[in-house]
């Protein structure tokens, strides 16, 4: 997120980076923190830029600190001390979204809204949670298959989803396919961006084989691109309180019963920029086959 931050300084006269971005916890919540010089009217300025991450306020704060030339460099010290002093008060306590039919929970980010079976794009997402001040959202869905419950599985399901989408403009992995655990069930995660728009989409799309239910779960965070570092931070922290229910000893689930074919793409949340308004959408397409 710094990254981005200091992206915006970079057409400025004179920038360069005087000291490197250094990640640390800030009174118990991560940081991370640069200095940059650049010209403004009295000579050369230096700056302290840097990002603390606030989880239970579902956002992030921006602190910078600037002396206008070498005279006030003497006021560093000063600039350190307000920094070192910053505490985040005490957060909302998260709400939490059960989904019996398809076998899991979820924490609800404090201040997001969250809704249940959310239809749309010819299919229904199990739940929609979404921030409206920043047009980030956190889409899960699940489709019932035969599993054996393992990362391949989760590997070749996700690929379903990136091979659906590769035909869309502006399509582009940012970080490969790599493995991850949700509560306890091995898992599969991808991020990559395409262009529905003028402005790009990111989305981070995490899915979950459940042998025991013989389902899998698709969890994508998106949001545009600029709010992508804050919108892979909340699908993390969604990801972390995800909860898979326990089956019944009398509710196992046959291998043999008749299942639901799915190609599923998670594409989160586009919000529109000319009407002002956020849109949650999903894209699935479904078909009905025996094992």
């Amino acid at each position: 997120m710094l990254t981005t931050v200091l992206g915006t300084y970079a057409t400025y006269s004179g920038f360069s980076v005087f000291e490197a971005i250094q990640a640390r916890m800030l009174n118990g919540h991560a940081s991370a923190h640069a200095v940059i010089t650049h010209f403004l009217a009295y000579g050369r300025a230096y700056q302290v830029l840097a990002v603390v991450l606030g989880p239970e306020w579902s956002t992030n704060w921006v602190f910078s600190g600037l002396v206008h030339d070498v005279s006030e460099i003497d006021r560093w010290s000063e600039i350190n001390a307000t920094w070192d002093s910053f505490t985040v008060r005490p957060g909302p306590m998260p709400g939490t979204l059960s989904h019996n039919g398809t076998h899991f929970s979820v924490s609800v980010p404090p201040g997001w809204e969250a809704t249940p079976d959310v239809a749309s794009g010819g299919g229904t997402a199990d739940a929609v949670l979404v921030d409206s001040l920043t047009g980030t959202s956190v889409v899960i869905v699940s489709e019932g298959r035969s599993l054996q419950g393992t990362t391949a599985e989760a590997r070749a399901i996700l690929q379903e989803a990136i091979d659906g989408l590769a035909t869309r403009t502006g399509f582009a992995i940012l970080e490969p396919v790599h493995d991850r655990v949700v509560d306890g069930h091995p898992a599969a995660e991808v991020y990559l961006t395409w262009q529905p728009s003028t402005y790009n989409l990111n989305a981070d799309i995490i899915v979950v084989v459940g042998a025991e239910w013989q389902q899998f779960w698709a969890l994508s965070g998106s949001s545009y691109s600029w709010f992508g570092p804050g919108s892979r931070t909340c699908l993390n922290w969604t990801a972390q309180r995800f909860d898979i229910a326990d089956v019944p000893f009398a509710t196992a689930i046959p291998m043999f019963l008749e299942r639901y074919s799915l190609w599923i793409l998670v594409t989160g949340l586009v919000a529109t920029t000319v009407e002002g308004s956020v849109l949650g959408y999903l894209v699935a397409r479904s078909s009905r086959r025996s094992h």
